[in-house]
């Protein structure tokens, strides 16, 4: 396994494109920076730059010089990737830069779906996750994806822990534009199996959806301790011959 200063692993970002875009797809990498603003109505959000590629060797290259070069107000606090394939009709960039990102018009249509589930903890878009509360979003998976099992679904196409909490990718074939399905799926799932200590994400619905790109680090919030900033990881993946008939 190829590891960078334990903090890339360029074969898990190849694995992470390579299954959820084969074969050609264009995809979008994107990286939130530390970097800062504050909007018009007052909030502070992050910077974001991304590249459109499609070709899995380029999206790597890209990532890790921009990772290993970036200063400290430039440093990514997180990679991710579109969960959906956009249309070709958007050009390749083939490198990062500042401008329009993907939006839902920019999608081709739904191939996967994403079960994203956070660890509970303080201010989580500020703080990483202890190893308690990771191993609670961790036993919470365990469950959805027995139960879902035996509800009759295929295993997960994706399985990882994103740095802190932990995903379930399965293989769908939908229109972009779904009616609502997606949402009302994701909320039927939390409210069944959410408790405390974590929580499925319903809000993830949308077709241009950025998912943690497996391989690149979570920096939530200061790397301590108790709550180390971690680098994510692909558990396990399979072909994604078998799809979900019926959500």
């Amino acid at each position: 396994m190829e590891l960078l200063a334990d903090r890339l692993n360029p074969d898990d970002i190849r694995r992470t494109i390579g299954t959820l875009h084969p074969h050609g797809d264009l995809f979008e990498t994107r990286a939130i920076l530390s970097e800062t603003y504050v909007t018009k109505d007052g909030r502070i959000e992050h910077v974001a730059i991304a590249g459109t590629f499609d070709d899995a060797d380029q999206a790597v290259k890209a990532i890790v010089e921009y990772d290993l070069t970036a200063g400290d107000e430039q440093q990514a606090i997180g990679f991710y990737l579109t969960l959906n394939p956009l249309k070709h009709a958007v050009a390749p960039m083939g490198h990062f830069g500042r401008g329009l990102m993907a939006n839902d018009s920019s999608i081709a249509r739904r191939r996967h779906f994403l079960i994203d589930i956070d660890a509970d903890r303080p201010n989580p878009k500020a703080t990483n996750a202890t190893e308690v509360e990771l191993n609670a979003a961790l036993a919470m998976r365990d469950v959805v994806r027995r139960e879902l099992l035996r509800a009759g679904w295929p295993p997960p196409m994706l399985e990882g822990m994103t740095g802190n909490g932990t995903a379930l990718i399965y293989a769908i074939d939908l229109p972009a534009e779904d009616g609502g399905l997606i949402k009302q799926v994701l909320y039927a799932l939390a409210n069944r199996f959410n408790e405390p200590g974590a929580k499925i994400d319903p809000t993830v619905s949308n077709p241009s959806r950025i998912t943690r790109l497996y391989g690149t680090m979570a920096r939530k919030g200061e790397d301590t301790l108790e709550r180390p900033q971690r680098l994510a990881r692909i558990e396990t993946t399979v072909e994604r011959d078998v799809i979900v008939a019926r959500l």
